[in-house]
């Protein structure tokens, strides 16, 4: 699936998602989720497990596990 991204900053704080994406029936629904957090981050944000943890309060296996999943199917 190609990833298109808008602009999205404090003057256009609305992040636009593929509706495919959100119904894909490969997904389970926290990797939706979380799919859906990564797409509203500035195109300079990098990816740690760390933040993923804090800000969804989970732990790191379950972090990592959910990341495994968008990274098979996306990539």
């Amino acid at each position: 699936m190609t990833i298109i991204r808008t602009v999205h900053d404090k003057s256009n704080p609305y992040v636009m998602l593929n509706k495919a994406s959100l119904w894909d029936t490969q997904l389970p629904l926290e990797a939706v989720g979380l799919w859906a957090r990564l797409m509203s981050r500035p195109d300079n944000w990098e990816v740690r497990t760390s933040e993923i943890q804090k800000s969804c309060q989970i732990g790191k296996d379950k972090a990592r596990a959910i990341l495994k999943i968008l990274i098979e199917i996306y990539f």
